[in-house]
C-alpha cells in the first residue's frame, strides 16, 4: 500500500506532523448533535480498550477537545484478505467486545437496554430534522414512530464499535488494527451486526453464517430475536441514510 492509499485510507483524520516516520492524527472535536450519537468520551474508551486483546493505535497526547493517536503503518491491504478469513476475524473482535462489562452506564448513558437504546437514536435523527430544518422529511417522522417497539432487552447492553468496516481497518505483520473509535458506546449487539453488515455488503447467505458462528461463540445470545432486531436497525439506517446522505 502506497504512502498516498494510507493517507486516503484514513481521511477521517487529520495528519498534523511527521517526525522519526512516526505520523499523529488528531481527533477533531464533534458538534453536539449528530447524526451517530456520540455518548462515552474518547479517553475512557481507549481506558476500557486497554484491557482487551484487540489491535488499536496508541494514544500519544490527550487534550481538552483532542486526542492523538499513532498512525499503523500497513503492509497489506485490508481488500487482499480472504472475505471469510476477515469475517472470523470480526467475529473474533465481537467477542473480545462482548466481554467488556465494567461501564459507568449512570454517568454517560441515556439508556439502560435495548429498547431505550433504539428509542434514543430514534429521539436523535429526529433531533436532526427540527435542527436542520429537513422540512421534505417530515414525513419521516410517523415512519420512525412506527419503528419503535420493544427489541429483545434480555440481551444485555454491549461494548461496541459501530463502525468496523474495511476503511477502518489496518493490516500489518503485528495483526489488523480497528481504529476510528469515535462512535464506540454501550448499546445494543443488533444495531453493531447491522452497521457492520452494511458496511461490509454481506450477502444474506454471508449474514446467516456470521450470525451463526458468533451465536456458537457467545451461547447467550437469542438467534431468532437477534435476526429480528436486526431487521430493525436495518430499516432504522435505511432512513437515517435517506435523509443524511449514504456517506453520512
Amino acid at each position: 500500500m502506497t504512502k498516498t492509499n494510507l493517507v486516503e485510507k484514513i481521511n477521517q483524520y487529520t495528519i498534523i506532523y511527521q517526525k522519526d516516520n512516526l505520523k499523529l492524527v488528531k481527533h477533531k472535536k464533534l458538534k453536539s448533535i449528530q447524526a451517530y450519537p456520540i455518548t462515552l468520551p474518547l479517553k475512557y474508551i481507549y481506558k476500557i480498550l486497554s484491557n482487551t486483546n484487540i489491535l488499536y493505535p496508541k494514544v500519544i497526547k490527550k487534550g481538552l477537545t483532542t486526542i492523538t493517536e499513532e498512525f499503523i503503518l500497513s503492509n497489506e491491504s485490508i481488500n487482499n484478505i480472504d472475505r471469510y478469513e476477515l469475517m472470523d476475524k470480526n467475529i473474533e473482535t465481537l467477542i473480545e467486545l462482548n466481554k467488556i462489562t465494567s461501564i459507568k452506564k449512570k454517568k454517560y448513558l441515556k439508556w439502560n437496554n435495548n429498547t431505550s437504546f433504539l428509542k434514543f437514536q430514534i429521539d436523535n435523527l429526529k433531533e436532526i430534522i427540527k435542527k436542520n430544518k429537513k422540512y421534505r422529511y417530515f414525513e419521516v417522522m410517523e415512519e420512525l414512530d412506527n419503528l419503535m417497539y420493544t427489541l429483545d432487552d434480555t440481551r444485555p447492553l454491549n461494548f461496541i464499535h459501530s463502525n468496523i468496516s474495511p476503511n477502518n481497518m489496518i493490516k500489518n505483520d503485528q495483526g489488523i488494527y480497528l481504529i476510528d473509535w469515535k462512535r464506540a458506546t454501550l448499546g445494543d449487539l443488533a444495531y453493531e451486526l447491522a452497521m457492520h453488515f452494511i458496511l461490509m455488503n454481506y450477502s444474506k447467505a454471508e449474514q446467516d453464517l456470521f450470525i451463526s458462528k458468533l451465536c456458537t461463540k457467545i451461547e447467550t445470545l437469542n438467534k431468532d430475536n437477534l435476526i429480528r432486531d436486526i431487521a430493525v436497525y436495518n430499516k432504522f439506517e435505511f432512513l437515517r441514510r435517506k435523509i443524511l446522505g449514504s456517506n453520512s
